[in-house]
């Protein structure tokens, strides 16, 4: 695979109108390959910063060569199986609730709708950092790497690393864990 190095990047915007100058910008610093994106919410009022799970997408990528190229794409053609509905993605008000919700989903005990919007949005990360040759391959090995466990044991560094004790953030997160 063509690795672009360090200055890759993927970014989710709030406005569709935002996705172009966001992208000329990213080109203009230095980016060497990159993709903007807004996602539809499907009900024809706002929109998300990632890549929709139940409605088109608008997308923008600077390519290696300096070439931007705009496009839609459907959560299908990343492979998703059937399209999402709003209320099955949406978080609530409770964050710890939230946070059981998104550590079933990294554990593999839960292959709903939350964990498909996961994939889903990290296929573009997979393939603009070169490890894939499109959309649809990153979303299958965001499902293998959430299969293998290792999207557990990274959270599990990454929260060592952030906490000011190690072992206490470790500790947290290991409860939390026996929670769910």
């Amino acid at each position: 695979m063509n690795n672009p190095g360090l200055w890759s990047d993927v970014r989710g915007v709030y406005s569709r109108q935002m996705i172009i100058p966001v992208i000329k910008t990213m080109k203009e610093i230095g980016f060497k390959k990159a993709m903007v994106f807004h996602g539809r919410s499907g009900n024809g009022a706002g929109g998300m910063d990632e890549i929709s799970p139940v409605a088109e997408s608008c997308i923008a990528e600077l390519s290696q060569e300096g070439d931007i190229v705009s496009h839609t794409l459907l959560p299908e053609e990343i492979g998703l199986c059937h399209r999402l509905t709003v209320e099955e993605i949406s978080g609530g008000d409770n964050p710890r609730k939230e946070a059981w919700r998104l550590l079933k989903v990294l554990t593999g005990r839960d292959k709903g709708a939350l964990y498909e919007a996961i994939c889903i949005n990290t296929a573009p990360i997979c393939y603009i950092a070169g490890e894939v040759q499109n959309l649809k391959e990153g979303g299958n090995r965001a499902r293998r790497i959430i299969d293998s466990g290792c999207a557990i044991d990274k959270l599990m560094e990454w929260v060592q690393a952030q906490n000011r004790s190690a072992e206490m953030g470790k500790e947290h997160l290991e409860s939390l864990l026996k929670e769910i």
